[in-house]
């Protein structure tokens, strides 16, 4: 069977309301919250502070609406006047050309992007981004949007310094955001992300917000990621000695809740 079929087969076996979404481009009617309202509460927040921020957007799968929720607040913040930068490291590239010089949504009726700086894997090049924002400020208050935040893999084997790059950014007097998800598909965690997040109870101007969505399959919420590998004319989830990361989108991924519906299968 072809890739394509073998795809559409997995659709077929995707939870009725769910499918019915997917194929007309309006899952984001599954997220809670809503990015639209995480991003009004966001600028809320950020306006209201008489000190920079930091705000860690994320969640346990993929398709949580985290990205959205980025793009949103990027075009309520621009709308105030305040001045918005993205970066995301080049291991997050899924979309090719298209996401070189912008972040990139998962598609629903369409993609929606916000310009970008590629970075290299490591919150070290983000602060030189954020020094040179520093010195070129066009507004009092600007902020750094840092998507994707899980793959900056060279920070794992110390993520203390992940913690301290982001609080040096911002002590510049920048506020930041981080979106990305704190579990890969093998349900452990990202390590980046998750510290993080877990950081944040212990940081002044630090908060998270937590984000998700439905099972692709069932109508409990997500809890993790299922990688798919479609081979030999057969479709299977993905084996735990498979690499930790491999940039895709539906073509590979599902949002699934873990407990029934699995995000990986142990090796034979």
């Amino acid at each position: 069977m072809t890739v394509e079929i073998l795809r559409t087969s997995l659709k077929l076996q995707m939870e009725p309301r769910f499918r019915f979404l997917y194929e007309t481009g309006r899952l984001e009617e599954l997220l809670d919250p809503n990015p639209k309202d995480v991003a009004e509460e966001i600028l809320k927040r950020i306006l209201e502070s008489s000190k920079p921020t930091v705000t860690n957007i994320f969640s346990l799968s993929m398709f949580s609406g985290k990205t959205t929720a980025a793009v949103d607040f990027a075009d309520l913040a621009d709308k105030s006047g305040l001045q918005v930068i993205a970066v995301q490291p080049n291991s997050s590239l899924r979309h090719g050309e298209l996401q070189k010089t912008q972040i990139t949504t998962h598609k629903q009726k369409k993609y929606r992007t916000l310009p970008a700086i590629l970075t290299d894997p490591n919150l070290r090049s983000v602060v030189e981004v954020a020094e040179r924002i520093d010195r070129e400020k066009q507004s009092s208050r600007p902020v750094l949007i840092i998507d994707e935040a899980m793959l900056y893999k060279e920070n794992e084997a110390n993520t203390q310094e992940a913690e301290e790059y982001v609080e040096s950014i911002r002590q510049m007097g920048i506020d930041v955001i981080t979106t990305g998800i704190t579990r890969n598909f093998k349900t452990k965690p990202f390590v980046v992300m998750d510290h993080l997040v877990r950081a944040s109870s212990r940081r002044e101007k630090w908060e998270n917000v937590q984000m998700t969505t439905q099972c692709a399959f069932c109508t409990e919420r997500a809890k993790g990621t299922a990688r798919y590998i479609f081979e030999d004319g057969q479709i299977r989830l993905a084996f735990e000695k498979d690499p930790d990361h491999l940039a895709g989108g539906d073509d590979k991924y599902a949002q699934v809740c873990v407990d029934v519906h699995r995000s990986f299968q142990l090796d034979k």
